[in-house]
């Protein structure tokens, strides 16, 4: 392969739907920068198709390699693994069912060279299982999708903005953050570690068409269906995130206040006394509709608690 390019493309795959990859491939050969090569990680072990077969047919001029798992990393893992093989200047993280915009990787590329700046990413356009176009931006999916372009680090301390397919940053800071914890989407952390060392810019406009289809999905609340689910799929991740977060960058003070948010939002959950309610309220100035919400959830009988839910994702899913 030839190492002198500019940008790495890495792709993850498992098990793709081989129409949606091809279309990807399109959109990849259709990008007017050409000095990019495609690194792809496929992480099924027990997948043979003719993989390469497929990438010569739209990649004459564009240099590819495939890596075949011998074991089921899982997607964090792979990416980490793609990050790892990259030897370019700039990584480009591509899922495998999305189609770029002709102008992602030029677009990306320009806003790049701005100093200072550690990562480009923008909003999505949506797309059905059909291709055809749904919308032009996610927050018709997502009402409740921000972007933030002042105080991105303490943003992203509390919730991620940022999609992973549309990331172009300097594979320098991206092979800073390994290894990627588990606890949290690669995206979210190639973000915090941008933030933590530069600036982070949205492009102006969407840059990919994000497919929406069946499992991938994802609204407020996805998975809770219950107190004790609300407790295991965003009390816990959170607290497990932002430990890891002050575990990778403990000379940041930045993150200590977001920290210490973690461990009253688990106390008061466990044990809803007064003086725990008075540590979780202090808090209240990193996200004050949580804080308030977290403050009643634990009064809230089962029953009560379900029809607030389904109130809550009526509402914004």
């Amino acid at each position: 392969m030839n190492l002198l390019r500019t940008i790495t493309v890495a792709m993850a795959i498992y098990r793709p739907n081989i129409k949606w990859l091809k279309e990807e491939l399109l959109s990849l050969q259709k990008q007017t920068f050409r000095d990019f090569q495609i690194l792809v990680w496929n992480d099924d072990p027990a997948d043979s198709y003719d993989y390469y077969r497929m990438f010569q047919e739209y990649f004459s001029d564009i240099p590819f390699e495939i890596y075949q798992g011998t074991e089921n990393l899982g997607s964090n893992k792979a990416f980490e693994k793609l990050t790892s093989l990259t030897q370019t200047k700039y990584i480009a993280y591509c899922d495998q069912d999305d189609i770029w915009k002709p102008e992602k990787l030029q677009t990306s590329w320009e806003l790049l060279q701005n100093d200072g700046t550690n990562l480009v990413y923008s909003d999505t356009a949506v797309i059905d299982a059909n291709s055809q176009p749904l919308y032009n931006d996610i927050s018709h999916v997502r009402p409740r999708q921000k972007y933030y372009e002042q105080n991105v680090l303490q943003h992203l301390l509390i919730k991620n903005f940022v999609t992973g397919c549309t990331i172009l940053m300097p594979s320098a800071v991206a092979k800073k953050a390994m290894p990627f914890p588990d606890s949290v989407f690669h995206d979210w952390w190639l973000a915090i570690a941008a933030a933590m060392q530069g600036n982070l810019v949205k492009a102006p406009h969407p840059l990919i068409d994000y497919r929406i289809y069946g499992n991938n999905q994802s609204g407020i609340l996805r998975g809770v269906e219950d107190k004790a689910t609300y407790y295991q799929n965003y009390l816990q991740p959170y607290y497990q995130f932002i430990s890891a977060v002050r575990k990778k960058y403990p000379e940041n003070p930045s993150v200590e206040p977001y920290m210490a948010w973690g461990e009253a939002r688990k106390r008061y959950f466990k044990t809803p006394s007064l003086k725990n309610a008075k540590d979780l309220l202090v808090m209240k100035k990193l996200a004050s509709e949580t804080v308030y919400f977290e403050l009643l959830l634990p009064w809230f009988p089962d029953q009560v608690f379900k029809k607030i839910l389904k109130r809550i994702k009526g509402k914004y899913n």
